[in-house]
């Protein structure tokens, strides 16, 4: 990965694959299988910026993902979390300030734009989705937080002391990063049937691959897949033929063995029984492919200046949203002002 390739993922996004690795444990704080997130008082404020209070209830929709890492936070570590989340309530505030002094206005067509950059570095929607369930944040949280960064680039960019790229520089970026910034290959939606087995017994995970036989048994049979799938899954009854999501030749988020099997199917087809993991078994299903999509040209080098720009003047860029709060009047409450971000 190259320098800005890393530092794009580094300002704009928390990669998925982390996400999909990390281990959801018992140390997670859990209501009905989700993180457990003490509502906020929507009349305490935290902070205000310029004369605009941010109170508690609006650190709600971010507090989810601090407790998702941070499952034992005390009530003091939980109070540093939404005063820092405060902090990038009011930053989106100030930002938009700027944006409006700077005679800067987006289009609804260019906020459109800012989400499409984020499915083609993602490959399609429900990778965007994925992440923000893994982050634990709702998908308007994603798209958001892409707006706020891309509002934030283009401020800088008509900043009168900074260096631009060359047009040498910009072409020779695109043609090195067009399949990462600028293609979605073709891909297939996949579904699972999930057979789940305890210990490491055989005759436990042999009864789960029987299961699944039986399961293909009726598929060869001609009958619907969700129907076999409520049938037989160990899912969730209403996600009983999970979508396990929309893969590509390369994508590698469930491991090569899952891609490779998955990549040899056509629409309509399922797989062999797939022992990959300990404690579960399954069999995949491609209901569907979905042609390569390619950026338009113009956007995709709108896009890729940007991000050239950014990488010229990350210094630049840090000093000047420094600045934005050293400008501002913000005044915390009683309440926080002595507690400690994280």
């Amino acid at each position: 990965m190259s320098d800005l390739q890393g530092l794009f993922v580094k300002k704009l996004f928390i990669g998925l694959c982390a996400g999909l690795i990390l281990t959801v444990s018992a140390c997670k704080k859990e209501t009905d299988g989700e993180t457990e997130v003490p509502h906020g008082n929507p009349e305490q404020v935290i902070l205000t910026v310029n004369g605009i209070p941010i109170t508690e209830n609006q650190t709600d929709g971010k507090l989810g993902a601090y407790l998702f890492y941070n499952p034992y936070a005390t009530e003091d570590q939980i109070r540093g979390a939404r005063k820092s989340i405060a902090l990038s309530v009011a930053e989106s505030i100030l930002i938009d300030e700027k944006m409006e002094k700077e005679g800067l206005v987006l289009s609804e067509e260019e906020k459109l734009l800012a989400g499409k950059y984020l499915e083609f570095f993602y490959k399609d929607a429900t990778w965007v989705k994925k992440n923000a369930e893994y982050k634990n944040i709702s998908e308007e949280e994603m798209y958001k937080d892409n707006l706020l960064e891309y509002k934030k680039m283009k401020i800088l960019s008509i900043q009168p002391d900074i260096e631009k790229p060359t047009a040498n520089e910009l072409n020779r970026f695109i043609e090195e990063n067009r399949s990462i910034y600028g293609e979605k290959p073709e891909r297939k939606t996949v579904y699972q049937i999930l057979v789940r087995y305890e210990g490491e017994d055989p005759s436990s995970s042999e009864a789960a691959v029987e299961k699944l036989e039986k399961a293909r048994e009726e598929l060869k049979e001609g009958k619907d897949f969700r129907s076999v799938a409520k049938k037989y899954s160990d899912l969730d009854p209403e996600e009983s033929a999970s979508f396990l999501g929309v893969l590509w030749k390369d994508c590698l988020y469930y491991g090569e063995a899952v891609a490779e099997t998955v990549w040899a199917l056509n629409p309509g087809e399922y797989s062999a029984v797939y022992s990959g993991e300990p404690g579960s078994c399954s069999v995949f299903y491609v209901e569907d492919i979905l042609p390569e999509e390619k950026l338009p040209e113009t956007e995709l080098r709108q896009w890729a200046e940007l991000l050239l720009i950014l990488q010229k003047n990350e210094i630049r860029y840090h000093l000047l949203f420094e600045d934005l709060f050293k400008e501002a009047e913000v005044i915390y409450s009683l309440e926080y002002d002595a507690v400690p971000g994280v």
